[in-house]
């Protein structure tokens, strides 16, 4: 039984096909990891979010238990107060990561469907932080 011969034709063949093989796993890995980051960037969102509800509504205890003391314990009032304005001075910093996290999912969404077009060149994953700058 007579081999049929090897072309270069054939090799080049083979090389075009294991290279398209090799593309698509690489493509797939991308897309997962777009994925990862897609979800990590919407869970940060929802906690962003989270976060300032519970901030609105924790100021908004204290300044109804100034309210209260406010005839009997004016200094507990006072701090419940300032409590309430440095709760409220963090909402910005919440909101704006709430918006960066959202940006941030759309253009994952969009990089794990479009992995060849590779990662979103504008989103900072560094920036995703779920907690205010110390100091605030």
């Amino acid at each position: 039984m007579k081999l049929p011969r090897f072309r270069l034709r054939t090799a080049m063949i083979g090389m075009v096909a294991l290279a398209v093989l090799i593309e698509l796993v690489g493509l797939g890995r991308s897309s997962r990891r777009f994925a990862t980051k897609a979800h990590e960037a919407a869970e940060a969102e929802r906690v962003n979010r989270g976060t300032i509800e519970n901030a609105r509504l924790g100021a908004a205890y204290n300044i109804e238990q100034a309210d209260r003391l406010a005839s009997t314990d004016p200094a507990k009032a006072t701090e419940l107060r300032s409590r309430a304005e440095m709760i409220l001075g963090n909402v910005p910093f919440f909101e704006a990561q709430a918006r960066n996290a959202a940006a941030a999912k759309v253009a994952f969404d969009r990089a794990m469907t479009h992995p060849w077009e590779g990662p979103p060149a504008d989103i900072d994953t560094r920036r995703l932080a779920t907690t205010p700058p110390v100091g605030s």
